[in-house]
């Protein structure tokens, strides 16, 4: 199998965890694969920490190339195309290749043909999609591997004809760490916010709500996390100045690695996620599996864990109700939405994920 990653480096968020799990499940498996990564995306340390298959391509000649070379080693039933991008300039031409060599196509497309994903960001994405993405789609791809309800109604709004299944990402629990207890993390008063900088990501909205509910003036921090330079926040944050940041006690901080991740999670009362659009959500699920409560939108994989009282979502623009039901939070209840974590929180293995991918796609 050829799995297409879009980066693999720590500051590539999700993908730069699930993509690799994926790949090595299927190795247990016994599904001989490889990961394509375009050099510049690519960690340099990358391969000293996974025991994966990695091949880089600096150029579209290069990508030709190793596409051959290795297609010309590989069995016929694992000539499968995972391809986990919309919006990079290679899709077309890897696809065609597919097509040319008999592969099987599958797209992962990780919740970018969401609505709220689809039409964030660049204007370019409507007329590149239409004209181009959606032609070679209807053309070459067998399968389109989807992790939520909403994006496989997105998928079948776009493609009615091609198949498509539901195939939530696994995810491997966090093992030997401490975790504190539901009153040290209670009187934090600390909601964070970790992710990749993105527009989708609503971090004007997060900031915003969080001043209007006075949260900051009564004893809450809300700490965000993610840019690779403080100067990606301007955007996000032109309606404020640095004095109301600072007297809602509003924090900007860089990109943090895995392990900083975890520590601050274990540090903070709550996770929340403002995104328009969540495929998945790693630090949903590291949240979770350190029994931090989460605040969430309604559209996600993990309203299961809402309805089990985990933590809370809203609809919308409703972000700012579940702020001021932050202000009148007493111990009692927060200590129910830890304990509900530590009873209910059972994800699916990456082990089960393959499984099902497997079974999906016929193999």
């Amino acid at each position: 199998m050829f799995i297409f990653a879009e980066k693999l480096f720590e500051k590539a968020g999700g993908p730069n965890v699930s993509i690799p799990q994926f790949s090595k499940s299927l190795s247990k498996k016994g599904v001989d694969n490889v990961i394509f990564c375009k050099s510049e995306r690519l960690d340099k340390e990358f391969r000293k920490n996974e025991v994966v298959n990695v091949v880089s391509y600096k150029s579209l000649s290069d990508l030709i190339k190793s596409f051959i070379e290795l297609k010309n080693k590989t069995l016929k039933r694992n000539r499968i195309l995972h391809i986990n991008f919309l919006w990079q300039p290679e899709l077309l031409l890897i696809c065609l290749l597919g097509f040319i060599y008999n592969f099987k196509v599958i797209i992962n497309s990780r919740g970018m043909l969401n609505k709220e994903a689809f039409t964030s960001g660049s204007k370019l994405k409507y007329p590149i999609f239409h004209f181009f993405v959606r032609p070679i789609f209807l053309l070459v791809v067998d399968y389109f591997q989807c992790s939520s309800s909403e994006e496989i109604d997105a998928i079948k709004k776009y493609f009615p004809r091609k198949k498509n299944f539901l195939n939530i990402l696994g995810y491997k629990r966090i093992k030997n760490i401490s975790k504190n207890d539901s009153k040290q993390k209670y009187l934090t008063r600390t909601i964070v916010s970790i992710s990749r900088i993105d527009d989708h990501k609503n971090l004007d909205i997060l900031i915003d709500q969080f001043i209007k509910s006075n949260l900051g003036r009564n004893g809450w921090k809300l700490k965000i996390f993610g840019a690779n330079d403080l100067s990606e926040y301007k955007k996000y944050t032109d309606l404020f100045c640095e004095n109301i940041l600072d007297k809602n006690k509003i924090y900007l901080n860089l990109f943090v690695s895995e392990k900083e991740k975890i520590k601050i999670l274990q540090n903070s009362s709550f996770f929340v996620s403002a995104s328009k659009s969540e495929s998945f959500g790693l630090s949903i699920a590291e949240s979770l599996d350190i029994e931090t409560p989460i605040i969430i939108r309604n559209n996600t994989i993990w309203e299961k864990y809402i309805s089990l009282n985990c933590g809370y979502s809203f609809k919308d623009n409703g972000l700012g109700s579940i702020f001021e039901k932050l202000d009148n939070l007493n111990y009692e209840t927060y200590s129910s939405l830890h304990s509900n974590i530590k009873k209910h929180f059972n994800p699916l293995s990456w082990e089960k994920h393959v499984e099902i991918f497997l079974n999906e796609v016929n193999y």
